[in-house]
């Protein structure tokens, strides 16, 4: 897929972010991070997926930290200050 189809999405499904009231985006906030819970096994599995394919292109150590996903810091957008910063 080509960066400006995968742009376009984002930047209109921004736009209907905005019209949206806040109780809303809470709404749906609330349900990412439950869909992020439901999901958190297949997410660290694709991360591993990810991680093995750019550890063989010699992407630098600090840069694989960085993308490494963890049962933590999934847990940390589940129930993190994120969340209850936007409630």
């Amino acid at each position: 897929m080509l960066t400006n189809e995968c742009l376009f999405p984002a930047k209109t499904g921004g736009r209907d972010l905005q019209n949206l009231s806040g109780v809303q985006r809470s709404d749906i906030i609330l349900q990412i991070a439950d869909l992020l819970s439901a999901k958190r096994a297949d997410i660290l599995s694709a991360n591993e997926v990810d991680l093995n394919s750019v550890e063989e292109k010699n992407v630098s150590s600090s840069m694989i930290d960085r993308l490494k996903l963890t049962d933590s810091k999934i847990e940390s957008l589940v129930t993190g200050q994120f969340i209850s910063s936007v409630l």
